[in-house]
């Protein structure tokens, strides 16, 4: 009888023991949820911490504009986070800095974002987000009028990032853009025109730069100038791309969204119904 007993006793410990181990393992999979991030093999503690924030912001998607801005801003300060636990990560920090400046950019709040974007250059450097940094504080400041200052965050970029070739193209390209709108159109084009020899690999974006110092001429009313440009355009870029068919459907469609082809095919219209009615 007490042999009996004892069995009886020893199963319904090892029984309670398994249950309550069970109870822990749920207990601990209900509290990470399913969308938790996990830590790859190898993967660093800022790396993961970094994961965190982007699946946070991700969460903002298709929500209502007040609670999206509420997701956003807990997203930046998990960015945020990131540079204050782990400054010593450059990588992950630099990564952090500038996802932190694109959320405050979007929410309206440019002088957060400026402080992010210029972190985001201390930890890179010369790397893809000092490059794209550099690139976002010039448009801060173009966007407030402050030409001069983003021209030299646009050199910057070509200074300092040589490397990060696409992002040096953009930076180029709104120094075009900006001369123009400062007036200083000769300066301007010259830049927008010089494009095509520095940067051969990005013919869709030389296309659109000439067309941009093309409307610049029609603007002053340098209608043969413009129409010459035009049309040495489309002799440089009709055909090109022939081996590869994805780039060679971008150039013809960049060459046929030409506004200022557009603006000299009406000026023309307009001539010849002004001398059929002379």
């Amino acid at each position: 009888m007490l042999k009996r007993c004892m069995v009886w006793f020893l199963a319904a410990a090892f029984l309670v023991g398994g249950l309550t181990a069970q109870a822990e393992e749920l207990k601990k999979g209900a509290g990470s949820g399913k969308s938790a991030p996990t830590a790859a093999k190898g993967e660093s503690a800022a790396a993961l911490k970094l994961k965190e924030a982007s699946l946070h912001r991700r969460r903002s998607f298709k929500q209502p504009a007040d609670e999206k801005r509420r997701i956003l801003l807990e997203a930046a300060a998990l960015y945020e986070a990131v540079i204050i636990d782990y400054p010593e990560c450059r990588p992950e920090s630099a990564q952090a800095a500038f996802r932190a400046g694109e959320i405050y950019r979007s929410v309206g709040l440019p002088e957060r974002a400026g402080k992010s974007f210029q972190k985001a250059v201390a930890f890179d450097r010369s790397g893809e987000f000092a490059a794209r940094s550099l690139n976002e504080l010039g448009h801060l400041h173009r966007r407030k009028k402050d030409y001069p200052k983003a021209l030299e965050f646009y050199a910057r970029v070509q200074k300092e990032c040589p490397k990060v070739r696409d992002e040096c193209a953009d930076a180029v390209t709104w120094t075009g853009k900006v001369l123009l709108k400062q007036e200083q159109s000769d300066r301007g084009r010259q830049v927008l025109l010089g494009f095509a020899e520095r940067f051969p690999d990005f013919p869709v974006q030389a296309i659109r730069n000439i067309d941009l110092a093309a409307c610049s001429l029609i603007k002053e009313g340098r209608i043969d100038e413009a129409a010459v440009l035009v049309e040495s355009c489309r002799q440089t870029y009709d055909g090109a791309g022939d081996g590869n068919k994805s780039m060679k459907r971008k150039i013809e469609k960049a060459l046929g969204k030409m506004k200022a082809d557009e603006i000299l095919a009406e000026l023309a219209r307009e001539n010849a119904g002004n001398s059929k009615g002379n």
